[in-house]
């Protein structure tokens, strides 16, 4: 099983790729079709028709010389029983997003309605938002932008191919680093759970779940990875610390498992696991939900009241989004440049004003949580000391302070801090860059008094 850095060997890939051939003919069908079956041809290497045959072998598929032939809707139901995710794919000439769920086949792009009802669409995503007034949070502008922020990012997942595509074309291998991963980060009780059945609400219309901790596996992300399925592959609460196997996949996922003819899902994480290590922190977009629910009957009731309201955001975001790709050839660093813009046009379509949680660059540009404690550990609360040797810095904390608890400030810190834990001591490696991320006290009053 291929599970480190290099590409599929050559017969999973040959077999990924008819697999993935089936997977277009079973959603990107027309409706006048006379049956329900899909005809792909069979790879020519031997080892690849073998691989093909055994993954189709449940659907009991007809094998000729001309090719392997399954029924459609059955393909549909087994990748989703068998991988947990459904099928979805782009079909860029017929500008739709079309997504196989339950028996049927669905259109997820529609043409925006009426003003009225696009208003209303927003207000329900608003009102699940400002559900951060119902819990405890010490910035609650933060904990907003940071849930609008997520939202918008499970929207942007479909298209994470096509960004993959334009920034293979803008920078080539000098950066081969795909899509960053959705990494939605914090404690128990902070609304991680609920809102990723939320956001798949609003997504397919229908209820649906993460995937648990539990199919958080090297085994599962390889399978979903050659379905050619673009559905957002979402694991709540997983434990990355015990699993060996998650440097080598995530890093190999988009930078060597990715051809530009074979789609792949995006990775959507939600973890109570603050450190991540120095090869993660380039390759996730980690989003912190600093906020604490408790449980009450207003809470619940309020809940109940957001999750029964349908709403068409999605399919009105997914149409304006595939005109943008097919009008627009930019590309910027920022996975979620074309869905700011998108939704910007939804605000103005219904006349309604943009919330104050809305950002026009990334939250974490705009609020930065690690630096933030940082900054209140050092230089306010001064609960760590900080030493300054010629080329390092020691940050010593104090002896009663829980090993979790330092893991949590080495994981605030940036790609570009150097760091390491030694006990209850942080060594950063890298002085000038913390130091501008992090600036002492003093350079700020003195930086203030400048301008």
């Amino acid at each position: 099983m291929w599970v480190k850095g290099e590409t599929a060997p050559a017969p999973e890939a040959e077999a990924a790729k008819a697999f993935q051939e089936i997977s277009a003919q079973s959603l990107l069908v027309t409706s006048q079709r006379d049956a329900d079956i899909v005809t792909v041809k069979l790879p020519e290497a031997p080892a690849a028709k073998k691989e093909l045959e055994r993954l189709l072998k449940p659907l009991r598929p007809t094998i000729t010389a001309s090719g392997v032939t399954v029924s459609s809707a059955a393909f549909v139901n087994h990748v989703h029983a068998t991988y947990g995710i459904p099928l979805m794919r782009v079909d860029p000439a017929r500008q739709e997003l079309r997504l196989g769920f339950k028996g049927a086949i669905l259109c997820l792009s529609e043409p925006l309605p009426d003003a009225p009802t696009v208003n209303q669409g927003l207000e329900h995503i608003e009102d699940y938002i400002r559900t951060v007034d119902l819990g405890k949070s010490p910035d609650p502008g933060f904990a907003k932008a940071s849930m609008f922020e997520a939202l918008l990012y499970i929207f942007f997942s479909p298209f994470a191919n096509e960004y993959m595509r334009r920034k293979r074309t803008a920078y080539g291998l000098v950066d081969p680093k795909g899509p960053r991963f959705l990494y939605i980060y914090g404690p128990t009780q902070n609304g991680k759970t609920t809102f990723l059945r939320f956001a798949l609400k609003l997504f397919t219309g229908q209820d649906m779940e993460a995937l648990p901790r539990g199919e958080f596996s090297s085994r599962k992300i390889k399978g979903a990875a050659a379905v050619g399925t673009v559905f957002p592959l979402a694991f709540d609460d997983v434990e990355f610390s015990s699993k060996r196997w998650v440097p080598d996949v995530l890093r190999a996922y988009w930078e060597t498992w990715w051809r530009g003819n074979l789609d792949m899902p995006q990775l959507v994480l939600s973890s109570n696991e603050p450190r991540l290590q120095d090869w993660a922190r380039s390759r996730v977009k980690r989003i912190d939900f600093d906020v604490h629910f408790a449980s009450t009957e207003g809470g619940k009731r309020k809940l109940k009241e957001l999750f029964d309201r349908s709403n068409g955001i999605f399919r009105w975001f997914s149409h304006l989004y595939l005109q943008h790709l097919r009008d627009n050839s930019e590309f910027s660093d920022d996975e979620l440049y074309f869905a700011r813009a998108v939704m910007r046009q939804l605000y103005s379509h219904a006349g309604r004003a943009l919330p104050e949680f809305f950002l026009d660059q990334p939250v974490e540009t705009r609020y930065d949580l690690g630096r933030k404690r940082w900054a209140d550990l050092l230089y306010h609360r001064r609960d760590a000391k900080l030493l300054r040797e010629k080329e390092r810095l020691l940050v010593r904390f104090p002896d009663q302070m829980q090993f979790w608890e330092i893991r949590r400030f080495e994981g605030y810190l940036p790609p570009e801090v150097k760091a390491r834990q030694e006990g209850h001591t942080i060594i950063i490696e890298t002085p000038g860059e913390f130091d501008a991320w992090c600036p002492p006290l003093r350079r700020k009053l003195w930086l203030l008094g400048r301008k």
